[in-house]
């Protein structure tokens, strides 16, 4: 894919409006978090070290579905500004964070 243009046709031809693409997986939300691997308290660490986030800084999560990485990085202390267009993935991350 040369530029963003083709990227965002390449996307678009799966669901072709925004109203679908905020619900892609809500109804699954439950399951897909059982089955999707947590992340690794050294993966999260690098990348809070690339980020240049201070220790128990604010973090906005952009995307975070079911909170698979909200809780761990509420664990280790931080802060965060979850944003989730699925409301069905949100209500899980809430109820679960």
């Amino acid at each position: 894919m040369q530029n963003h243009n083709e990227i965002l046709n390449w996307y678009q031809t799966f669901t072709p409006n925004a109203e679908q693409r905020k619900n892609w997986y809500g109804s699954v939300a439950e399951t897909y978090d059982r089955v999707r691997p947590k992340y690794d308290r050294a993966f999260l660490e690098r990348a809070l070290a690339v980020a240049a986030v201070p220790q128990h800084g604010k973090i906005l999560e952009i995307g975070c579905g079911p909170g698979t990485a909200t809780r761990s990085l509420a664990q280790m202390g931080y802060s965060i500004v979850a944003l989730e267009p699925s409301l069905e993935a949100c209500e899980f991350a809430r109820q679960h964070t």
